[in-house]
């Protein structure tokens, strides 16, 4: 069993309406609603395709883990390990003791290790505070694919996914 939620969803996009509108030479103001709807469905749709998340968010995964087996959290980079529990009874969780219960390892892309075998459930924080540039462009050429093609939405060009697969971890595939 498998399950990735988003508890807190991002609340301030690293990506403002000024930046796309510079990007695409847009000098009026009466798309604006729609600019700033753009910006976040276009952070989804790279989240979703990326396994990253642009911006600060808390997630929760839960998952039946094998003792020493390594997983990568997802929706890295991963800021802070909240909570880690484990599954103690039907629908009862008792918290873990990092390192003398579990590890958590890497830099920005972590690790989480059970020292045993169980139903597991982490809490964290996650996301990037800053862009790369190149992120950055990616996110603006996305935006600009979804207002010149409306009705796209959600899809990701080809040209522009083998560019954001440098981005993608491919430890989710």
């Amino acid at each position: 069993m498998f399950d990735v939620k988003i508890i807190t969803e991002v609340a301030t996009e690293l990506l403002s309406v000024a930046d796309l509108k510079e990007h695409m030479r847009i000098t009026f103001t009466d798309d604006d609603t729609y600019l700033a709807s753009l910006i976040k469905s276009a952070r989804k749709a790279i989240e979703k395709y990326c396994v990253i998340s642009l911006g600060t968010q808390e997630v929760e995964i839960v998952y039946d883990g094998v003792a020493w087996e390594e997983l990568e959290l997802p929706y890295a980079p991963v800021v802070a390990i909240n909570l880690a529990e484990y599954k103690a009874d039907y629908g009862t969780y008792s918290a873990m003791v990092a390192t003398d219960e579990y590890d958590v390892d890497g830099g920005l892309f972590k690790t989480f290790t059970p020292f045993t075998s169980n139903r597991f459930r982490i809490n964290y924080n996650a996301g990037y505070t800053v862009l790369s540039e190149d992120l950055k462009m990616y996110w603006l050429r996305l935006c600009t694919f979804y207002y010149e093609n409306r009705g796209d939405m959600g899809k990701i060009p080809d040209d522009l996914k083998r560019d954001l697969n440098t981005h993608k971890r491919l430890a989710w595939l």
